[in-house]
C-alpha cells in the first residue's frame, strides 16, 4: 500500500514539475505576445455551453490592449508583466474593470492561461504576428 501511494505521490510530482517546466517567464511572455494578436477560447465553466468561444486579443506593445469578445463586444484596456513573470490584464469594461494575472505555458498546439495558482485555466490560445483581426 505505501508502494502505492508513493508511486502516486511520485506520478503527482513528475505532473506538476513537468506542467512547470512549460511555463513562460517575464521577457519570452513580451516577446511571444507584444505586437500580436492572441486567438483565444475561454475555458471557463461559465461559458461552457456557449458553441463559439473564440475571442481575439491585440496586444498592442506601448501595454495597450483590443479585445474582441466571442459575444461580439469591443474593449480596449491595458496589460503587463509583473515581477513575477505573470501576464495581467485589466479592460475598461470586460471583468467589471478588474486586474488579473496569469501565467503562461506552453502545450502542444499552443499555449494557455493559467490563473496565479495554477489551479484553473482560463483560456487556451495560439498567436498570429501582428493585428490579424484588424482591431
Amino acid at each position: 500500500m505505501r508502494f502505492v501511494i508513493a508511486l502516486i505521490a511520485t506520478a503527482l510530482f513528475a505532473t506538476s514539475a513537468q506542467a512547470d517546466s512549460h511555463a513562460l517567464k517575464g521577457d519570452a511572455i513580451k516577446a511571444l505576445i507584444a505586437g500580436n494578436t492572441l486567438v483565444a477560447e475561454t475555458q471557463l465553466p461559465y461559458f461552457a455551453d456557449r458553441k463559439d468561444k473564440t475571442f481575439y486579443l491585440h496586444i498592442k506593445t506601448d501595454g495597450a490592449l483590443k479585445i474582441l469578445t466571442f459575444l461580439g463586444d469591443i474593449d480596449t484596456g491595458k496589460w503587463e508583466i509583473t515581477d513575477e513573470g505573470l501576464y495581467c490584464s485589466q479592460y475598461d469594461n470586460t471583468r467589471k474593470g478588474k486586474k488579473s494575472c496569469y501565467r503562461v505555458e506552453k502545450t502542444k498546439t499552443g499555449y494557455q492561461f493559467f490563473d496565479a495558482r495554477r489551479k484553473i485555466v482560463s483560456s487556451t490560445f495560439i498567436v498570429k504576428p501582428g493585428n490579424a483581426k484588424g482591431l
